[in-house]
């Protein structure tokens, strides 16, 4: 991250919330089981078997007022931004570079929302700001 880049960092309070909310909305489908009693199955020793996936916390009332205010008082540029920049952002490649895949997310979501590169981070800084005033100002 450049000195250019630096000066667009993101305010903790609203980050956190940003954040949370994409827990939120990367995970739709809770973990459940349709009540038969193939949920208790335990296998003999020696089978193996893939362990339940880790809990992911979210603060769920938090959550669903960011949803709301970003699906109904942002302008859609901004919403856009923010759903690629926290959503839909690349996860930790098994092999590679992060910083290859970041950048190519980068170009793709700037060639698709009509922004100049070098924009990137004082847009996305921008939107969360917006998004901080729709919801009202600090936590």
């Amino acid at each position: 991250m450049d000195q250019s880049e630096a000066q667009y960092l993101v305010p903790y309070d609203i980050h956190y919330r940003l954040q949370n909310w994409a827990r939120y909305a990367r995970v739709r489908k809770w973990p459940s089981h349709c009540r038969s009693i193939e949920h208790q199955y335990l296998p003999e020793a020696g089978d193996v078997f893939d362990p339940p996936p880790p809990r992911i916390t979210v603060d769920l009332w938090d959550a669903l007022a960011v949803e709301k205010a970003w699906a109904y008082k942002m302008p859609f540029k901004e919403k856009m931004l923010l759903k690629a920049h926290y959503i839909l952002a690349p996860v930790m490649p098994k092999s590679g570079d992060i910083g290859a895949v970041w950048s190519y997310h980068i170009r793709r979501v700037c060639r698709q929302l009509a922004i100049k590169r070098a924009r990137y981070f004082a847009e996305t800084y921008r939107a969360a700001l917006m998004m901080r005033n729709v919801l009202g100002g600090r936590l």
